[in-house]
């Protein structure tokens, strides 16, 4: 089964509260799309900033 951790978030929590798994659900996409598009490149840029400085 694809996608089983949104499943549950919305239909685990939806049966002792019906609007509280729909918004776990986007919650939990909305931040692993930030880290999987800012977290990494942070890290990236901070080791080649650490890098540069002992160089020089």
């Amino acid at each position: 089964m694809r996608w089983r951790t949104m499943y549950y978030l919305r239909n685990g929590a939806g049966e002792f509260a019906p609007g509280l798994g729909k918004w776990l659900d986007l919650a939990f996409s909305v931040f692993g799309a930030v880290a999987a598009f800012c977290i990494g490149n942070a890290v990236q840029v901070n080791s080649m900033a650490a890098v540069l400085g002992e160089s020089f």
